[in-house]
């Protein structure tokens, strides 16, 4: 008996080891893939001294942005805890959103430097090269992208076809009743009522800001009017946002305030629209 429990001991060993290597090599897989899309966005024909240039323009951005990105952290840390306080604060929460609205604007602008910082020295024509490609996947240091991300429904099937519905948001389903799926409908429509006017606007100022940013020459001014725009109508929104989860949580049992609690992305679910703090 002692023999078979052993051997068992020994199986189980052996298949999680097969099975972390395996992961492993994966990994190491969707790394090299991700070097090669990397390799692909590249901004055209850098010397060797651009790229170091542009290195050390890397590394003095992250050092600017470093402190605010941290506190930016701590700020979403404490959201959290007032968003699961009883009663609920909502001038503590405007007042934080506020701070963090404010720290996530300076960053904006710090970024639009560090672009501009990166474009003095390009040449026109790399310039070109660089900013016809899509911002979101080429304007890492040299023009890299961060890789091809999956999105979040592409994950979660990944998820579930080897593991099964192991997300929390799978136990939280099970806990809303038909009333409470209406009433989080319901919150959602208002919300999306009041927002729409908030997010098409939020459109056309990111058009206009793309356009004020777009050459080797730009109008700082003009460009850090237009973030301060864009920040504004986030915050609103924001509140909107937080006002509304705010309202469907009073409305939680005991047990699902605990679920929503222990499990975040159970909360972003009810509004997913608009660039709002998660």
């Amino acid at each position: 008996m002692k023999t078979l429990y052993l051997f068992l001991i020994i199986a189980a060993i052996t298949l999680n080891t097969g099975h972390t290597f395996a992961q492993r090599g994966h990994q190491n897989r969707d790394n090299d893939r991700g070097k090669y899309h990397q390799r692909e966005c590249r901004i055209n024909d850098l010397t060797d001294e651009q790229q170091e240039q542009i290195k050390a323009e890397h590394v003095k951005f992250s050092k600017e942005t470093l402190a605010d990105k941290n506190k930016l952290n701590e700020l979403r840390a404490k959201k959290r805890t007032i968003e699961t306080t009883e009663p609920y604060n909502a001038k503590e929460m405007n007042k934080l959103l506020s701070e963090m609205n404010t720290l996530s604007a300076n960053i904006h602008k710090k970024k639009i430097r560090h672009h501009q910082n990166i474009k003095s020295f390009l040449t026109d024509e790399q310039i070109i090269s660089w900013e016809s490609k899509a911002k979101g996947q080429c304007n890492q240091p040299f023009g890299m992208a961060r890789g091809n991300k999956p999105h979040m429904h592409q994950k979660m099937e990944g998820k579930n076809k080897h593991h099964g519905n192991r997300h929390p948001e799978g136990k939280g389903r099970a806990m809303v009743d038909d009333e409470l799926k209406q009433m989080i409908k319901d919150s959602h429509m208002a919300y999306q009522k009041e927002a729409q006017p908030l997010e098409n606007k939020l459109n056309e100022l990111n058009a206009q800001l793309k356009t004020a940013t777009t050459g080797k020459n730009i109008d700082l001014k003009k460009a850090d009017k237009l973030v301060d725009e864009q920040s504004q109508i986030r915050l609103e929104l924001a509140k909107l946002k937080a006002q509304s989860k705010a309202s469907v949580y009073a409305q939680l049992s005991d047990e699902q305030k605990v679920m929503f609690g222990r499990h975040p992305k159970m909360g972003r679910g009810m509004h997913t629209n608009g660039r709002c703090f998660n």
